[in-house]
């Protein structure tokens, strides 16, 4: 088996992290840096906060169509990020604005989770025949499963007041990182490991979950507006995340990038569209790495690659025995590198100790260069690419060849999280 392989040691976004999504006490932003296990960072919105988390009104879905008795009345609204009382409270100032009735108002409440739209007299919540069905808020305050789904005119009409069908807690989590005045940030990947439970969609690009990270030379606000309508802005679109029946103990995503840029930003928009919001959204890591490797030496030789389990096996004298977690455990050979290589790129390995993550990714190149075979996900779900530590790192070698020009060792990587 001939495997490029390639290395992440040094997180480039370590300590860089400019602004974030509302985050929760016991869960926060900067987790996303440890290696650590089960630290992940997670949004408030939950067991009735009032502010219910962070939310976007995004330049594709940012119109309400009203009828106020006289023909439709289309309202726009501009991209910008809020928690909850505060979108409430801009969507009333924007449409009393815009009607000129002083007696609309729009409220979230906390135990509640729901959005309301109420004035005097009788108005309706145009739907499917809004002349901005396509594009409207109602998915982001809870009046329609998601952003752009159908719902029916007579859903919110006749009435003075309607309360959203569906509860919205924490519609996007996200996190901006700022290089500093005159500094950029160069990966060649970035590693992403999203959590969650039974109800959660983690899909990239859905209609109730899309994940992207963003960089872009200047931006002027932490939204997807800001990046996307930024200066030399670029749109990096994670690998799938695999599935918890095929993968259920490693599920990394990577994106593979060439920008050099001074802004970066994780940007997850979730809804659960189910009525509820119980699904959980977390963010275990989200780091950027150089891609170290060497030049073209590959590994030769992988024996014991396995998904370890360290439990004590049932059997006559162990009836109940204590169930541990899974973990990948991949060895690796390393056959005849030139002696340059191995200083240059394993020895670096060995000199972070036992006690530190890094990031290793057998068949970089083909995952990188989208060759057919080397799906990401795949890759990930195989134990080929691993968040892990060193036990037994390259630090012991044999010298060969001409002139003991050339380094054989083995190395161990096993999976951390």
């Amino acid at each position: 088996m001939v495997n490029r392989v390639a290395f992440g040691r040094t997180n480039l976004l370590d300590d860089l992290i400019d602004s974030h999504s509302l985050e929760s006490v016991s869960f926060p932003a900067d987790n996303v840096e440890t290696k650590w296990p089960r630290r992940v960072f997670g949004p408030i919105g939950l067991d009735g906060d009032v502010k219910g988390g962070s939310f976007d009104i995004d330049p594709d879905f940012a119109w309400l169509d009203l009828d106020l008795g006289a023909g439709e009345v289309s309202i726009p609204f501009s991209p910008h990020t809020y928690d909850g009382l505060e979108l409430a409270n801009h969507v009333g100032v924007v449409v009393r604005a815009f009607t000129g009735d002083a007696t609309f108002d729009v409220k979230r409440t906390g135990e509640g989770r729901r959005f309301s739209i109420e004035r005097s007299t009788a108005f309706d919540i145009l739907g499917t025949s809004g002349s901005h069905a396509d594009a409207s808020i109602l998915g982001e305050i809870g009046f329609a499963a998601y952003p752009g789904a159908s719902i029916a005119d007579a859903v919110y009409a006749g009435q003075p007041g309607y309360q959203g069908l569906f509860d919205r807690v924490s519609t996007h989590s996200w996190i901006r990182w700022d290089a500093g005045s005159g500094k950029t940030i160069d990966p060649d990947v970035v590693l992403l490991q999203l959590d969650g439970d039974d109800d959660t969609d983690f899909s990239v690009t859905g209609v109730k979950s899309d994940v992207k990270v963003y960089s872009a030379d200047a931006t002027s606000i932490p939204t997807r507006a800001g990046f996307i309508g930024a200066t030399a802005s670029v749109e990096h679109t994670p690998s799938d995340r695999p599935s918890e029946t095929t993968s259920p103990e490693n599920t990394l995503q990577l994106a593979f990038t060439t920008a050099d840029q001074r802004y970066w930003m994780l940007s997850w928009r979730h809804w659960s569209g189910s009525g509820d919001a119980k699904p959980k959204r977390l963010v275990g890591l989200a780091m950027a790495f150089e891609a170290e490797q060497p030049t073209t030496q590959t590994v030769t030789e992988i024996e014991g690659h396995e998904l370890a389990d360290m439990a004590e096996a049932i059997g006559p004298d162990n009836y109940y025995p204590v169930p541990l977690a899974q973990f990948w455990r991949l060895p690796l050979g390393i056959d005849q590198w030139p002696v340059a290589e191995y200083r240059s790129v394993l020895l670096p390995l060995a000199r972070m100790g036992k006690t530190k993550g890094r990031l290793v990714m057998l068949n970089y190149n083909n995952m990188a260069d989208g060759v057919s075979g080397f799906d990401v996900d795949d890759e990930v779900a195989r134990g080929n690419v691993l968040w892990c530590s060193l036990p037994l790192p390259p630090g012991s070698a044999d010298y060969s060849g001409a002139e003991s020009g050339s380094v054989t060792s083995e190395m161990v990587a096993e999976q951390i999280r």
